[in-house]
């Protein structure tokens, strides 16, 4: 797209231009403008350092790092998406302003998206893409989609997160990741997320986890078994948070004995003299002035805090069952002018292991004493499948001192789902001094014993009940803090039982479910603590069978039996489950997948029966798979129709007794291989698959090829084809097959035989001897290869030759002479004539060449034979029929059109050629008059006639008949050419050469209608006759559209663009419609009013606008500070995803810090009045290029302000406004503060 489009993009970047750009304007607004960055960096470095200096004055806070990067750490997801998302509003605020302000149509939004996309990211690119963009065609169809920047931009983060994934893979075996070990023998420090496989803290080492921490392993050694080598872990708090340290163990958590866990004095700090209340929820009050003495309570938590006087200790606060806050702080006192800050809190942790929990040393979380207030003790909460060990467990309150009182005490809870061995000791008491201290609080979650089931009772099958199942402690009491997972079993293994479920707190240790049991008799359902074997509970009861449903039918017999032997059946009423209904009194009638079978007699079901009954008397007869079917005849305890099958019984056919034979074709010819297939079948009709006899074939065709002997296998299965049988003669022949052990077992199939293909000809000689000129007939009779006669052949063309001089006619008249004869009904007679005494043998020949011959015959002459007539009376020296004597020939009829003179054959042949070409309007016709004159005159002559003569009557027509094409075309030419008087050089160029170089095409323009310089990017729309739009075109960089239409017709042209006036052409023939339609020149004059009153409109949300564009700098920054600290912490995809988002802006902004940014302000030369809606175009100067390009575009704000982003080079600035002459100037591409004077035009 033209750069110049691009002022809608650049009118609303004002964080550019918010400074001023005249001598008088503030200077702060100055730089604003034009380091936005520097200026905004600086601001929020002031503004950081003033906040930590009042925290530090006014409440003694002293900065701590960890802590806030901690507190990023757990807010990151937050911060960053709200960061993020008001970047984000900050760049779309722009384009939603314009959609809303200057309220656009349709077609303006999609040019504008158009545009947009049509842009790159990064402007050092634009030569290249605008070089692609106007010569690959795929490249800009895609750049001319509206999506195609948002598409570019996702696709370039997604790119980058997955790179910065790359890093994050790098640094997997860095220390901190699931899959490593960790041995701890010097100190070590943790923080943030962190995770590890098995870790072991040993004989001085020292683990120290930061407050806020969370902490994932597989398992925790805290020393060894013995004490000589114990470990320690000390737990800090986050007290900006209220945070202490959570850990989750997978396996096993060992503290040994001498070892410790160490959170004492971990929490909220005690006062100081600057701020003399203790810290915390349950801080201890202080008293505020004084000089010598003052006094303070103790830090309250579980317990409260100790009181001195009127100076209370802290209150008690936080959940007994879940106790994760920091201890609180005592409060602050003089004694004597000796200052004694307050003990500090008790930190807190919470440790979940999926295994055993042993504690043989100590885990605490003990408030600080102090000769101040005490501090309140922290909060320990420890989750395990199996609680173990003899050590320790505190969280005591910090004692007070003489003018102190003693801290309260913290709150332990332990949630245990079995005891191991030992005995822990839990201590939560409150320190001393003062009065009214507290202890803390120390809740143990039952441990469970059993699992009670209620609620079940006797029933029916299918039918559902409610199962309670309540957990028990150790006490017989239900076990409210059960937190184990229940697993349903039962012996019915139809039974619906209810899948896992793991407790809740909201359950209190009991929990209902549904079950349902589907087979009859004494059944059981057990529940069971999915990890703890020993926590379980069983209930029995007895379900009863419920209504019948259905009959099962099961076959007492093998899976397969032979045709025709008898079986049993056990029939049982069943209901829906299968259970048996011996209440069943119904009556049955049976049926078959088997048409044949004998199937037993109804049958009424008796108490006795108790709902099963025997049956005999069913006998399958036929192979394959067949079943049983038992139905209700009669009303029984239910109206409705009850069926039952049976298993799939195989039945196997019985011994052969019939034996079928069957061909493939009911005719054959001889000489054909006839396959045949003979098939055994046993006394119900099936296949004889067990058959193994020996069968022989015998056929009334003595001289036929038969199948030799053949005995049956077991593979066979009852069935066999040969395919050797071969019959020979005629007719109606017969083939049998039988058994040669059992006769009776035997079959016929009867064949009719024809002749096969012809293999030889017969010649029937009626005699030895015939006469020279007197003809006679021999027949020929076709056979094949074993003698029959073909007599299905009537198709046949034989060709008969002699030996001599003899001649073949075409009946008994020896007047037409043939060359050949059809075969009819397997037969022909050839008519022979001989001229010569000879020793005559006559041969017939088919295309086949198969051939068939006479014996000699011999010639003499007979007693007339000297007279000089021939047998015909003609003389010798006569011709044929239809001769006239040696040396004439027939006239043949060649005239056509009006009469010539008939002196001879060729003249009135010649005649009518001629009067053909003086007529070429009846050439049709002559050639069709003349073709029939042939073929009648052909017709009453011999095919092939001995002597030149003959030759010579016949060839006028045959070449007239050959030759009367060409002669059409070359009359009708030339007849032309003389007549009409066309050349036949016109002719060769107009009718053989239709190629025509054509007219190189011209191309349609648009250009500005005051500069006269080409408008790219402009669409153009080409209207039918109706105004309907057919298509549209974008002008290229040289302004230059086109269009083809596939109809003639007529044609409009309309262009449409927001900042000039609408133009229509007038109607376009189009004759051709292989010739593009253009329009040479459309000039288009820009439209001020209009862009006047869009703008103006626009401009009245300009501060809001302003207001985004202000926020953009801070947030970019702000974010990318935060985004870099929490990056330190911890590398997540999500940190990942945004950390791309972020060098997408960064880059962008770097490649635009490289160009330049010449700003300035056009004003009134008269007045000096800013002005604006001003034009601003900015096109390159460079004398090698022809023609000037515009690089950019842009309209000035309400002050007359305007701005562009350039690289370094000369440039040619033109500014343009109604009312004024047009202003030009050559510029630097890093010149600023340009001021350009308007002059009042003089019209």
């Amino acid at each position: 797209m033209p750069k110049r489009w691009r002022l809608v993009l650049y009118l609303y970047n004002w964080h550019y231009a918010v400074g001023g750009m005249r001598k008088n304007q503030n200077r702060l607004t100055t730089l604003l403008a034009q380091y936005p960055l520097t200026f905004y960096f600086g601001l929020l470095l002031v503004t950081l350092a003033s906040v930590i200096l009042w925290l530090h004055i006014s409440f003694n806070w002293n900065f701590n790092f960890d802590q806030l990067l901690t507190w990023l750490n757990r807010r990151s997801v937050l911060i960053l998406t709200v960061v993020t998302f008001l970047l984000g509003l900050t760049l779309i605020a722009n384009a939603v302003a314009y959609r809303l302000t200057c309220k656009l149509t349709e077609a303006d939004y999609f040019l504008w998206l158009h545009q947009r996309a049509t842009r790159t990211f990064f402007p050092m690119f634009t030569p290249f893409h605008d070089w692609l963009r106007m010569r690959v065609a795929i490249y800009r169809w895609w750049h001319a989609r509206p999506y195609a920047s948002s598409v570019h931009a996702v696709a370039l983060i997604i790119a980058l997160a997955l790179s910065l994934n790359s890093v994050k893979v790098a640094l997997a075996d860095s220390p901190g990741t699931c899959n490593q070990d960790l041995a701890v023998t010097t100190p070590v420090s943790w923080s943030g997320i962190t995770c590890y496989n098995n870790v072991t803290v040993n004989a001085d080492g020292v683990l120290t986890i930061a407050g806020g921490s969370t902490v994932t392993l597989t398992s925790l050694t805290v020393g060894m078994a013995d004490a000589d080598s114990p470990g320690t872990v000390t737990i800090q708090g986050d007290t900006i948070n209220d945070l202490g340290v959570t850990m989750t163990v997978s396996g096993n958590v060992l503290v040994a004995n001498g070892s410790t866990i160490s959170a004492n004095g971990g929490g909220n700090i005690g006062g100081i003299n600057t701020s003399r209340n203790g810290k915390g929820t349950g801080g201890g009050t202080a008293q505020v002035g004084g000089f010598l003495t003052t006094s303070a309570g103790g830090g309250g938590y579980g317990g409260a805090g100790g009181t001195v006087g009127i100076y209370s200790g802290g209150s008690t606060y936080g959940s007994s069952t879940s106790p994760t806050g920091l201890g609180s702080g005592g409060g602050f006192v003089l004694t004597l002018g000796v200052v004694n800050n307050g003990g500090a809190g008790g930190g807190a942790l919470k440790i979940t292991a999926g295994g055993t929990l042993t504690v043989s040393g100590t885990i605490s979380a003990n408030g600080s004493n102090s000769n101040g207030g005490g501090g309140s003790g922290g909060g320990i909460w420890l989750i395990a499948q199996t609680c173990s060990g003899s050590g320790s467990i505190t969280a005591n309150g910090g004692n007070g001192g003489t003018n102190g009182g003693g801290g309260g005490g913290g709150r332990a809870y332990f949630q245990c789902t079995a005891l191991g061995s030992g005995t822990r000791t839990v201590t939560v008491t409150n320190g001393t001094g003062g009065t009214g201290a507290g202890s803390g609080t120390n809740t143990s979650a039952e441990v469970t014993a059993s699992l009670s089931l209620t609620g079940l009772a006797d029933g029916t099958a299918g039918s559902t009940q409610t199962l309670t199942v309540t957990a028990v402690n150790t006490a017989g009491d239900t076990a409210t803090s059960y937190r184990g997972t229940a697993h349903f079993i039962s012996n019915d293994t139809q039974a619906t039982l209810p899948s896992d479920y793991t407790f809740t707190s909201g359950d209190a240790g009991v929990k209902t479910f549904s079950v349902t049991l589907k087979t009859a008799g004494s059944k059981t359902v057990t529940v069971a603590d999915a990890v703890t074997a020993g926590i379980f509970g069983s209930t029995s009861l007895t379900v009863s069978p419920g209504s019948i449903s259905k009959f099962g039918v099961s076959i007492i017999s093998a899976s397969s039996s032979t045709a025709g032997d008898a079986t049993s059946a056990s029939v049982t009423a069943q209901d829906v489950y299968g259970n048996i209904v011996t209440s069943y009194t119904g009556t049955i009638s049976f049926s078959s997948t088997d048409s044949q079978a004998t199937l037993p007699s109804n049958y009424t079901f008796i108490a006795s029966d108790s709902g099963s009954k025997l049956v005999t008397g069913t006998i399958f007869k036929t192979v394959g798979s067949q079943t049983l079917t038992a139905s209700q005849v009669s009303s029984g305890p239910v109206t409705s129709s009850l069926t039952g099958t049976s298993n799939q019984v195989t039945v196997q056919s019985a011994g052969a007794v019939t034996l079928v034979l069957t061909s493939t074709a009911s005719t054959v010819l001889a000489g054909e291989r006839l396959s045949a297939t003979a098939t055994l079948k046993d006394i119900y009709g099936n296949v004889a698959t067990t058959y193994t006899g020996t069968v022989i074939f015998t056929s009334s065709d003595a001289t036929a090829e038969l199948p030799t002997t053949t005995v049956f296998g077991l593979s066979d299965n009852g069935v066999k084809t040969w395919s050797s049988t071969i019959f020979k003669k005629t007719g109606s022949q017969t083939l049998t097959l039988t058994d040669t052990s059992n006769p009776s077992l035997t079959a016929t199939v009867t064949e009719t035989v024809s002749p096969g293909a012809i293999a030889s000809y017969q010649i029937t000689t009626t005699s030895q001897q015939h006469y020279i000129n007197q003809g006679w007939s021999e027949t020929v009779t076709a056979r094949d290869a074993y003698g029959n006669v073909v007599d299905t052949d009537s198709t046949t063309v034989l060709t008969p030759t002699s030996n001599g001089s003899a001649k073949f006619f075409s009946d008994t008249k020896y007047i037409r002479q043939v060359s050949s004869y059809q075969l009819t009904a397997g037969q022909a007679i050839i008519y022979i004539k001989d001229s010569a005494t000879e020793n005559l043998v006559v041969t017939v020949t088919d295309s086949q060449m198969i051939s068939g011959s006479t014996n000699s015959i011999t010639l003499t002459a007979t007693s007339g034979s000297g007279s000089g007539k021939n047998g015909l009376g003609q003389s010798p020296d006569q011709g044929p029929i239809g001769e006239t004597g040696a040396g004439e020939v027939s006239e043949i009829p060649t005239e056509i059109g009006p009469a010539a003179p008939a002196d001879s054959t060729g003249v009135t042949v010649s005649r009518g050629i001629n009067y053909l070409i003086s007529n070429p309007t009846e050439i049709s016709q002559a050639v069709s008059q003349t073709v029939q004159s042939v073929k009648t005159y052909l017709d009453t002559q011999p095919v092939i006639v001995a002597g030149s003569t003959t030759l010579s009557a016949i060839a006028p027509g045959v070449a007239l008949i050959g030759f009367s094409p060409v002669a059409v075309f070359l009359t009708t030419t030339v007849s032309s050419s003389l007549i009409v008087g066309q050349s036949a050089l016109q002719l060769f160029f107009t009718g053989l050469i239709p190629f025509q170089v054509r007219r190189r095409r011209r191309w349609g323009t648009v250009r500005h209608a005051l500069t006269g310089l080409p408008l790219a990017g402009v669409f153009v729309y080409l209207l039918d006759e109706t105004g309907k739009e057919i298509n549209r075109k974008l002008t290229d960089n040289t302004g230059h559209y086109g269009f083809l239409v596939e109809q003639p017709g007529m044609y409009q042209l309309r262009v449409t663009n927001p900042l000039y006036g609408q133009y229509l052409s007038t109607l376009i023939p189009i004759s051709q419609p292989e010739k593009e339609l253009v329009i040479e020149d459309i000039g288009l004059l820009p439209i001020g009013g209009r862009v006047t009153a869009r703008l103006a409109r626009a401009l009245r949300l300009i501060t809001v606008i302003k207001f985004f564009s202000m926020l953009y700098w801070p947030l970019l920054i702000i974010g990318t500070v935060v985004l870099g600290l929490l990056l330190i912490q911890a590398i997540t995809p999500f940190r990942l995803i945004v950390s791309a988002v972020y060098l997408v802006i960064w880059t962008a902004k770097v490649l635009e810090f490289r160009y330049y940014k010449p700003f300035g302000v056009v004003t009134d030369a008269k007045t000096n009045q800013p002005q604006p809606l001003t034009v601003v175009q900015l096109t390159e100067l460079n004398p090698a290029k022809e023609g000037r390009q515009i690089i950019q575009s842009t309209i000035t704000d309400q002050h007359g302000r305007f701005i562009f982003t350039v690289k370094p080079d000369r440039y040619q600035l033109m500014a343009s406004k109604q009312g004024f002459e047009p202003t030009e100037m050559k510029i630097h591409g890093d010149e600023t503060n340009l001021v350009i004077k308007l002059a009042t035009s003089s019209s």
